[in-house]
């Protein structure tokens, strides 16, 4: 993250940076997962053509998420809808620009880079990205979208069926 500009509507501002070595550059974000009480602060690319947070599979076991917490998912964007790619999706608190969040995300084996797209993101924050200053901005606008609690809701409901003991997990509790 860089030092915010002296505009009082911009809220934070990230450098881009390559994803592999000798890359072009490209827009980065950082957001903190956290998981009870492990925390870790994840890079990666903020994609506005992706509609969940696609992290690699090892984000999973860095923050100690159980297989019981996810469900299968089918990405379709990643490699088109006639190939899609499972994720184990799951919903997680997360910390951006200072604000306490509900994440939905997909963790994925095949995935190069993590990336974060517009849930979340573009619903409580507006996104300017700036390619030849190499910056993305961001301004808070607002609560966010109830979209997240409709994945909630989801994400309950497919861990029951997974259960098969027709009670509701108990989700994560956001601070």
């Amino acid at each position: 993250m860089v030092p915010r500009p002296s505009s009082s509507k911009v809220t934070a501002q990230f450098r881009w940076g390559p994803l592999a070595p000798h890359g072009p550059p490209a827009p980065l974000v950082e957001v903190s997962l956290s998981n009870g009480h492990r925390v870790r602060l994840v890079k990666g690319l903020f994609d506005t053509g992706a509609d969940h947070a696609c992290l690699r599979l090892e984000w999973k076991e860095r923050l100690r998420i159980s297989d019981s917490e996810c469900f299968d998912l089918d990405l379709t964007g990643i490699c088109g809808k006639d190939h899609p790619v499972k994720g184990l999706a799951t919903v997680v608190d997360a910390t951006f620009d200072g604000h306490s969040l509900r994440l939905p995300v997909a963790f994925v084996g095949e995935l190069p880079v993590d990336l974060f797209g517009r849930y979340r993101l573009l619903e409580g924050w507006k996104a300017a990205l700036d390619p030849q200053a190499g910056t993305t901005t961001f301004e808070r606008i607002g609560a966010a979208a109830p979209w997240v609690e409709i994945f909630e809701k989801n994400w309950k409901a497919e861990l029951t069926k997974k259960k098969g003991t027709g009670a509701p997990p108990t989700a994560p509790v956001s601070p």
